[in-house]
């Protein structure tokens, strides 16, 4: 992997969190939704262990194996779980 597209704001936070060694507070990520809403939340969780996920995301994640297809979702911190676990994760998006 080369490094993130130019213009993928996603990919530079991703990168900036990774390049400082995944300590908090150094992107964030915005996301603002087509009815308005507005959130941000620091690309750190990315970067989370499983330890912080819920009892039920644990036991599925503990219990895959094979390929995952992720439905629902883009990158998300279980697809990060998964590839350090060296499981492959097909992320589908509900365009």
């Amino acid at each position: 992997m080369s490094g993130p597209k130019v213009g993928d704001a996603f990919g530079e936070a991703l990168l900036a969190v990774l390049r400082s060694g995944e300590k908090p507070g150094i992107a964030n990520e915005i996301v603002e939704r087509d009815d308005g809403f507005i959130s941000a939340t620091d690309a750190i969780r990315y970067f989370g262990s499983s330890e912080s996920f819920s009892a039920p995301v644990r036991w599925a994640l503990g219990h895959a194996h094979g390929r995952v297809l992720d439905v629902g979702s883009d990158l998300s911190i279980y697809d990060c779980s998964l590839a350090r676990a060296s499981i492959g994760s097909s992320p589908v998006s509900r365009a």
